[in-house]
């Protein structure tokens, strides 16, 4: 029988195949898994204690970490600091809570003084006589639309709730009432003062005779009954011309011929008689009153319907009928009291 020879190695070591069946215990005293289980063991892995925890970290340095913000503390501790920095606010203190509307740019840099019952020119405070045109046309009343509410109907649209028919609608109120106040202010004048008053609407009517009695100006105003009806500009300035001049031809009283003449036109609106060339008859009837020395004031109220304001070419008839250019505009009826020192002032200045 032969020997078996012996073979020389392979150049490459030669892998047994794994056993199907793992060994009963471990070949190897390392952990097969470097992560933990999730159940815990039996028993401890050792008897021996582990090593005291790791030493205490360095002792704090002496000097902060970061530059401190201010150089000495502050009195309350920061809150917590936001994850990104504030922007720089525009005001030191917090502002009110905002209108609704923006406020107008104020004409003057600072606030002035309260006004004064003495008008800023040198008045001489001559005696005056002064005619109230007062409109009582249908715009007045008619709430915008085209009604001319005469004799204050229709009820429905003229006539406002809690108020008589002879006044009919808080509108004419308010002027009568405005009326009334100027009476009022005008005595602080010192000077003699007489006043006549003129309603109109479609044609005008001499309500009141010139008289030096406040008290019965007064009440001429609180008889006054509204009409309704179309605008007559032309006819209000040639009635209140001819009650002005009467004064001085009925020989009421020495120097009465010496007195300033005055119209004071209320109205709300552009003239719409008479028919034709409303604006221009009017015109030349102011231009009439002038060249006879009657002054002549327009206070126009503009409804809060009229969104956009007075018409350029309705500013340009009313600065036309001016004595001097002048025109006193009010947005609504409500605020023609706003115009007291104004007024007074102008009519100061006149006389």
């Amino acid at each position: 029988m032969d020997e078996p020879t012996a073979s020389s190695p392979s150049e490459k070591p030669t892998f047994n195949n794994p056993t199907s069946n793992p060994s009963g215990r471990p070949t190897s005293n390392e952990p097969t898994s470097s992560s933990p289980s999730n159940e815990p063991t039996d028993f401890p892995l050792s008897s021996e204690p582990s090593q005291s925890p790791s030493s205490a970290s360095s002792p704090p340095s002496e000097q902060p970490s970061h530059e401190p913000v201010t150089d000495s503390p502050t009195m309350q501790p920061t809150k917590q600091p936001t994850k990104s920095p504030t922007q720089r606010p525009s005001t030191t203190s917090p502002s009110k809570w905002p209108t609704k509307q923006p406020t107008q740019r104020p004409s003057t840099p600072y606030p002035t003084s309260s006004p004064t019952d003495q008008p800023s020119c040198d008045a001489d405070y001559q005696d005056f006589n002064l005619c109230f045109a007062i409109d009582m046309s249908g715009s007045v009343c008619n709430q915008g639309t085209p009604f001319l509410c005469e004799g204050c109907e229709p009820e429905l649209i003229c006539n406002d709730i809690g108020v008589d028919k002879d006044t009919c609608c808080a509108n004419f109120f308010d002027v009568v009432e405005f009326a009334k106040l100027m009476v009022k202010t005008f005595e602080s004048i010192p000077s003699d003062q007489s006043y006549s008053i003129v309603g109109f609407a479609t044609d005008a009517a001499w309500t009141s005779d010139i008289t030096t009695s406040s008290i019965e100006t007064l009440n001429a105003l609180d008889e006054l009954t509204y009409s309704g009806g179309m605008t007559n500009h032309a006819d209000a300035m040639t009635t209140c011309r001819g009650s002005l001049l009467s004064s001085s031809s009925s020989g009421g009283g020495s120097g009465e011929d010496d007195r300033k003449n005055l119209i004071l036109l209320i109205t709300d609106g552009d003239p719409t008689e008479p028919k034709g060339s409303p604006r221009v008859d009017a015109e030349e009837a102011a231009a009439e009153a002038k060249a006879e020395g009657v002054f002549i004031i327009p206070v126009m109220i503009v409804p809060q319907i009229a969104t956009a304001g007075l018409n350029p070419e309705t500013v340009a008839y009313l600065e036309e009928i001016s004595s001097d250019g002048s025109v006193f505009e009010v947005s609504d009826f409500g605020v023609l009291g706003s115009l007291r020192e104004s007024l007074l002032a102008q009519v100061s200045c006149q006389v």
